[in-house]
């Protein structure tokens, strides 16, 4: 999030098992800034799966957006958005700037 916008998503790219090397999960978890500055995570989780080695994904329906609804035009989105956050081989050289409350 940041000091223009008021709601965030939190991704979580999960180590795969050795008993399936090829599943990659990634969690996805909205949030929104509160009055006082701090942040309150939804409690509803979703997750993205792939059983191909990241190649194409499924949600879950266990989530929903803040509303409580997804459509299909946000599912695509959040799909491809995990995709794009899990092919991110490695987070050590990612250096972002300090964000300022």
């Amino acid at each position: 999030m940041s000091l223009l916008n008021d709601h965030g998503i939190f991704l979580h790219k999960h180590v795969p098992g050795s008993v399936k090397p090829n599943e990659v999960i990634v969690s996805i978890r909205f949030a929104s800034k509160e009055d006082d500055g701090s942040v309150a995570l939804d409690s509803k989780i979703m997750t993205a799966s792939s059983y191909d080695g990241g190649k194409t994904y499924s949600l879950s329906k266990t989530g929903g957006l803040v509303d409580g609804y997804a459509n299909d035009e946000e599912n695509a989105q959040l799909l491809a958005l995990a995709k794009a956050y899990a092919a991110i081989k490695s987070f050590d050289r990612i250096v972002l700037p300090p964000i300022e409350l």
